[in-house]
């Protein structure tokens, strides 16, 4: 199980020269479960915090697309009524874990906020999504 850290430890890690090299990815350590190649969390190393006896993700990356990406990788939705971005990835990917695909092309930075009935929004084609995650890991910096 992996353990959230406490707010003076993320200070710590922030102020760490390192930053972008610290850790390894979930998938890598073999204590841990392996994520499923669309896990939002595949985008974050997992750090071990010895004194704690438990890993924290090292939340400190950010991933952004353009927002003149080509029409071709996406179609328009509408956003239902009362309806969380999880529900909306399931409706168009078939699954809950491409919520965060929905949150980057459309620059949502609270995914639990439900966006307005009505709300149109950029959803990548299901065809381009795999090119697309990869693209996205690929070009995370280690």
């Amino acid at each position: 199980m992996i353990h959230h850290s406490q707010p003076t430890l993320i200070f710590q890690i922030m102020n760490n020269p390192d930053i972008t090299t610290r850790g390894k990815y979930q998938n890598s350590i073999g204590t841990l479960p392996d994520l499923e190649s669309y896990d939002f969390e595949n985008i974050f190393k997992v750090c071990f915090d010895p004194d704690r006896q438990a890993y924290f993700y090292n939340i400190i990356k950010t991933v952004n697309i353009p927002n003149n990406i080509n029409q071709d990788l996406y179609d328009i939705e509408i956003v239902p009524p009362s309806t969380s971005m999880t529900a909306l990835s399931h409706k168009v990917y078939g699954t809950i874990k491409l919520w965060w695909l929905i949150c980057t092309v459309n620059n949502i930075s609270n995914p639990v906020k439900f966006l307005p009935s009505g709300t149109p929004i950029k959803v990548v084609r299901p065809q381009h999504v795999h090119t697309i995650v990869n693209l996205i890991k690929q070009n995370l910096v280690d």
